[in-house]
Order: structure tokens, then sequence, then C-alpha cells
């Protein structure tokens, strides 16, 4: 009897030490394995006003070191990791901001060890909205014996917005190129306005209508010594200078056209009577030719551009 109770008790011992040494082996074999990960995270900037912006070279992503259950470091989705600054209330200037643990948003139990950089630095300028007039780009040349005469833009000035140190860099805005080589004739295109700011955007339609007029090469040519003629003088009568020049400004066509020989250059002494002075007149030009419209192209003046008559 006392044999078999004494089995029945060493039984009972063996279980208790195979059921200790099983939980201990099961909890050992569930204790939790902590991990440390690195992770690109993104910063938020959170109550930006509507007449603010934010300036120089700002981090956008800082790295994060995070650390906790391995389970959960597998399971996290960057989705949910952010950098948070809030911006309420700052004035306008530099600031340095310093990266801390609370300004880390992930899921709880996930612990932050690590932020590089740990400080994000920016300038935050006033936006201002601005109209700055077009100055459409031209390259190249129009044909041989044509030239640009005006270049105009519709609209003729744009409605920017962006931070004031921008409008400071400049007065006007610029097109793409818009090419004339070998342009003979006025033409219309259709370009955008090049910026080239990181800041400064077009609050409507970027593009503009730029109409190039192109017309005849203007040309200037001077005809040398031509003799002045003196009419309608009652008495003895000198004249000084007696040959002058006549300067022809128009389109090249028509400036070709004009001969030297077909120029007079007449002074009228019509009412002039003996006096010690100098009368200074100015010698009317005449240009006689069977093309009657010549001189209608054409600008037409004296050098010098009054004569000193004498009346004796």
């Amino acid at each position: 009897m006392s044999n078999s109770k004494s089995s029945k008790l060493w039984l009972r011992i063996i279980s208790l030490i195979l059921g200790f040494a099983l939980w201990a082996y099961i909890s050992g074999s569930r204790e939790i394995k902590l991990v440390t990960k690195a992770f690109t995270v993104p910063i938020y900037f959170e109550n930006i006003t509507d007449n603010v912006i934010l300036m120089e070279d700002v981090f956008y992503e800082v790295n994060v070191q995070l650390r906790g259950a391995e389970k959960s470091i597998r399971k996290l989705d960057t989705k949910d990791l952010y950098v948070s600054i809030d911006l309420k209330n700052k004035a306008f200037g530099v600031h340095s901001i310093p990266l801390t643990e609370r300004m880390i948003h992930r899921p709880k139990g996930i612990d932050v060890v690590g932020i590089t950089p740990n400080t994000v630095q920016f300038r935050i300028e006033r936006k201002l909205r601005k109209q700055l007039p077009v100055k459409p780009t031209i390259v190249g040349n129009p044909a041989d014996g044509f030239e640009i005469r005006k270049v105009e833009a519709s609209p003729p000035a744009l409605e920017l917005e962006g931070p004031a140190s921008e409008f400071q860099k400049r007065d006007y805005l610029t097109t793409e190129p818009i090419d004339v080589t070998g342009k003979s004739a006025s033409f219309t295109a259709k370009s955008f306005v090049v910026l080239k700011s990181d800041y400064l955007k077009v609050t409507k339609d970027s593009s503009v209508r730029v109409t190039v007029i192109i017309g005849e090469e203007t040309r200037t040519k001077v005809f040398r010594g031509i003799k002045v003629t003196l009419v309608n003088q009652q008495k003895k009568t000198w004249v000084n200078p007696t040959r002058i020049n006549v300067i022809a400004t128009g389109p090249l066509s028509a400036v070709k056209k004009l001969k030297r020989r077909n120029f007079h250059i007449v002074v009228d002494c019509t009412g002039l009577s003996s006096r010690k002075e100098d009368y200074v007149i100015p010698p009317r030009i005449e240009y006689r030719s069977a093309d009657k419209q010549l001189l209608n192209k054409v600008e037409l003046k004296t050098s010098p551009e009054m004569v000193n008559v004498r009346v004796f």
C-alpha cells in the first residue's frame, strides 16, 4: 500500500516538473523581440495661412529610427508615419525648428530613437499677387531687306503669385523664344512665359499670343552737295551755304529708287527786303519724277535745316 502511494507521489512530482518545463519553454518562445528600423518620413507643415509662403531649401523628408516589437515594426505602413510642424502664429523671417519625439506621428508602442536631421530651418515670407508686363523673347533675323517693326503680347501683362523677395528681382516676364528667322511677313504665335523661379506661379493661364509686325527694312541715305537755288529774289541776294545735303529715310525699296539728279533745293525770297542782318530760312525740297507717290513713302530733311540769306 505504501509502495503504491509512493509511486503516485513520484508520478505527480514528475508531472509537475514536466509541466513547469513545458511552460518555461513556451514562455521563452513567446518572449517579445525588439528591433530598430529607419524610415523616411514626410514633414507636414500645419496652419499655413493664405498670405505666407515657405522659402529656402526646406527638408520635406527626414530619416527617423523607430524601435518596437519586431511584428509591429514589420507591419508599419509608411503612410501612417509623418512629422508635424505647426506654423500657427509664426512671424515672417527665418526659423530653426528642433525636431522632437512628440512631433513624430506613429502607432502606439513604437519609440523614436533617432531623427536625422534633427533641425529644420526655413524662412517665412509674405505671399503677394502682382501684375507684371510681358516682353516676348525674339530670336533670329527676318529675311534680307525686312525688319521687325513692333512686337505685341496679348495679354500684355499676367498676374503672378509668390513671395515678396521674388518680385524684387524682376520688373517684367519673358516668353519662350519666338523665331523670326527668314520671315518677311507679320505673324502671330502662341508662347508661354518663363518664370525661372520655384516660388512664383501664374494665377491663371501662362500662355500669351505674340504678334510680330514685320515690314520692309528702313534705310537712310544721304544725297550730298545739292545746289541751293534762290527764287523770287528782287535784289542782289546771297545764300550760305550754297550746297546742302538731303537725308532720305524710308523703306529700302523706295530709298533705292531715289536719284540725286532729281532733287532740287529751293529758297523762296518772296518779300525779302534789304537789311544788314541775314534771314534764316528753311529750304524747300523738290523732287522731280514721274513717280508721284514715291515721296509719300519716304521722309526727307535737309542738313543743315536752315540757310542764311542776305539781301543787299
